[in-house]
């Protein structure tokens, strides 16, 4: 049996609302693909914005769940506020997942804030925006775009992007992401996001990036 944490990462600024309705409408479809293919799943919702305009809540996190229902929960509890234009904190926040710790092999119990070790690691970001290219949260300030994609292969993960079709984006393609660029079907783009997620752990989604060394 597969073991995959995946992480949704939503930009959840003004004018996110429709992505975010079609994922509630058809997320669904993701866990029922899951049983065919016997994973053992842990999934969470992030919501992200702009650091300078919002404050606190340009980040809110929550834990890791094996419970379709309380997914979904986390998912429904979602509020869209705030941003400041084209641009947001995308950057830090994928820095600041895709750095989560790791859970030693021979912990007694897995941490529910804690990616798991030997596990495939999908990192999906929904977003309508571009990104401020220079970080600026804390210990991350004046990162960039470079310090993402070592992050990214150090902790072997995987990122599917629902992003505009810009030359920024374009960046992190380079890093093996699948890419997928919003169309005026919302639904049809977001159903095109979830059968990404099973047809890659059925093929082994962790790019070779070389062993993980726990």
């Amino acid at each position: 049996m597969r073991k995959l944490d995946f992480v949704f990462l939503i930009d959840s600024t003004e004018g996110m609302q429709p992505c975010i309705s079609a994922l509630k409408e058809n997320v669904s479809l993701l866990f029922e693909s899951f049983g065919g293919i016997k994973t053992d799943w842990r999934g969470k919702v992030i919501a992200y914005r702009d650091i300078s305009a919002d404050g606190d809540r340009w980040f809110e996190d929550n834990i890791f769940v094996t419970d379709v229902n309380k997914f979904n929960s986390q998912l429904n509890k979602l509020e869209v506020i705030g941003g400041d234009g084209n641009y947001n904190s995308a950057l830090d926040a994928l820095y600041k997942v895709a750095s989560m710790p790791t859970t030693k092999t021979d912990a007694e119990n897995f941490s529910s804030n804690f990616w798991r070790s030997k596990t495939d690691r999908i990192i999906c970001l929904f977003t309508k925006s571009l990104y401020c290219s220079d970080m600026i949260y804390d210990e991350f300030e004046g990162g960039n775009i470079e310090d993402v994609i070592n992050v990214f292969q150090a902790n072997r993960i995987t990122l599917i992007l629902y992003a505009p079709d810009h030359d920024l984006w374009y960046e992190l393609v380079a890093m093996k992401a699948e890419y997928h660029i919003p169309n005026g079907v919302e639904s049809d783009s977001i159903r095109a996001i979830l059968s990404t997620i099973p047809s890659m752990i059925s093929r082994g989604c962790s790019p070779d990036w070389g062993e993980e060394v726990l």
